[in-house]
């Protein structure tokens, strides 16, 4: 790129540019920038000629990004932020005027427990915003934030590019669930014989019938026998009240079930490890006040949350 083409490049180009990045539609790129569909569409044109690439292809769900597109966001998402500094820094944020649209991402824990009061939370300091809540797992979700798809992440991240940042959140163990009246359940105490005897319903989103548990019992030596595979916690809770089927789920997601008073609620007789729950953004992320504010409901809700579930 020559002192001509850095003539031809300015701001709102890179802005329509990275709006499209996120909303992979032109319509929704111009809603966002309160500005037309042909306006977006005349940038994009400039855009392609400047960097010599077809930039996005349409396809049947939106537009996909090429390599190089992916190749720019992050700079591009840089020299806008460099110029917000240069010209004096952002604006401070007030969420009771903001009508910016929170884009999240969380899997089937999360959802249930963060979403109910994230929702609450910013109908009430933010009446303005919106929040667009995305199903991903923990391989998938890294990358969205990489990519200025998603604003934060919610999930178990152990390992992480060092451009995103995380916050913990929350501390996890498991329990044991059975319908009321269970007989295995009669007990003070679930003995790991009773356990192995019980047939179980696994969560598992990829259909198999092997998970955590199961590798903490072959440590044992010993095997359970698992009978159905469900994708979701609450689909395992519902089986599970209306079956002698028994499930080993994460405290919180049993403690928090609108089927708590139908359930009879045990800790498993196998050492099952905890795991952690992260909030997870981009270092780009590290000058906008509305994330950092984000990030902030996010830790309160979590605050909350924190001794519900522990022993």
């Amino acid at each position: 790129m020559n002192t001509a083409d850095l003539r031809r490049l300015d701001l709102s180009l890179l802005a329509v540019f990275r709006a499209v990045m996120r909303h992979r539609r032109t319509t929704a790129a111009a809603a966002e920038l309160n500005v037309t569909q042909s306006a977006v569409s005349h940038s994009l044109a400039r855009l392609r000629a400047l960097f010599d690439d077809e930039l996005f292809i349409r396809r049947p769900a939106g537009l996909e990004p090429t390599a190089r597109a992916l190749q720019l966001d992050e700079d591009a998402a840089a020299l806008i932020a460099q110029a917000e500094r240069l010209l004096g820094g952002q604006a401070a944020f007030d969420p009771a005027d903001s009508d910016r649209l929170f884009r999240v991402s969380a899997w089937d824990y999360e959802t249930q427990l963060f979403a109910p009061p994230l929702v609450a939370r910013l109908r009430s300091a933010a009446p303005h915003a919106g929040l667009s809540l995305r199903a991903a797992n923990r391989r998938d979700a890294p990358g969205l934030v990489q990519r200025g798809l998603i604003d934060v992440a919610l999930g178990y991240f152990p390992v992480t590019d060092s451009d995103l940042r995380k916050a913990a959140l929350l501390e996890e163990r498991h329990v044991t669930v059975a319908r009321l009246g269970h007989p295995l359940f009669r007990r003070e105490t679930l003995t790991l014989e009773d356990y192995l005897a019980a047939d179980h319903i696994l969560v598992s989103f990829s259909g198999d019938l092997r998970g955590v548990v199961d590798e903490a019992l072959a440590v044992q030596g010993a095997a359970r026998r698992v009978t159905a595979a469900v994708p979701l916690f609450a689909t395992a809770l519902a089986v599970v009240a209306a079956t002698d089927q028994i499930v080993t789920l994460p405290a919180r997601i049993v403690l928090s079930s609108p089927l708590r008073d139908r359930l009879s609620v045990a800790d498993p007789p196998v050492d099952i490890r905890r795991f952690s729950i992260f909030a997870l953004w981009h270092r780009r992320s590290d000058g906008d006040p509305a994330v950092s504010w984000l990030v902030g409901e996010i830790e309160a809700i979590a605050a909350g949350l924190a001794t519900v579930g522990t022993r």
